[in-house]
């Protein structure tokens, strides 16, 4: 295996883990919209909530996706395969910043029925629900910084989105 790819996120070291099972952990939101009646068909082993703070919904959402972050960042250190589910795509910023915390170098396979990859300049809505495999690969320049104390990126090479249109 080459150097390059003995590497984690930042230069760390990459750290692989044998699964051993795992974590569902329900997000129960779209974007900042608690969504109580969110069923799931799963055992959950962690609900996810946060208390907002006033302001814009960038700050909104960092509240939650740090909580996100550090959950999925304990279950991957505990071996197991954390399995975030949400209201909406956008929680994938607060997953990929926890798998980062845990060391884990991971990669995105993207299924949805929309490809997620407006900008700030391109959408034409301003919906955020429609942005975040754009921010993944990291924050255009005209992009507020990715919600998580750590800034999710997935190297390039590392992303892949499937859609159909419907």
């Amino acid at each position: 295996m080459s150097e390059r790819w003995r590497r984690g996120f930042a230069g760390a070291p990459l750290r692989c883990i044998s699964v051993t099972g795992v974590s569902v952990l329900q997000v129960p939101y779209h974007l900042d919209e608690y969504l109580p009646e969110l069923d799931l068909p799963l055992r959950v082993e962690k609900t996810i909530t946060a208390d907002f703070p006033a302001g814009e919904i960038w700050g909104r959402l960092t509240a939650l996706y740090s909580k996100v972050a550090g959950q999925v960042a304990q279950a991957a250190g505990r071996g197991t395969s954390p399995v975030v589910v949400s209201g909406d795509c956008t929680t994938a910023l607060g997953t990929m910043a926890g798998l980062q915390r845990a060391g884990i170098d991971a990669g995105i396979v993207w299924f949805d029925a929309h490809g997620d990859l407006q900008t700030l300049e391109t959408t034409a809505s301003g919906y955020l629900g429609g942005m975040p495999l754009r921010l993944l690969p990291g924050p255009r320049s005209a992009a507020p910084k990715s919600p998580g104390s750590a800034r999710p990126r997935c190297r390039a090479g590392r992303c892949m989105s499937t859609w159909t249109w419907t």
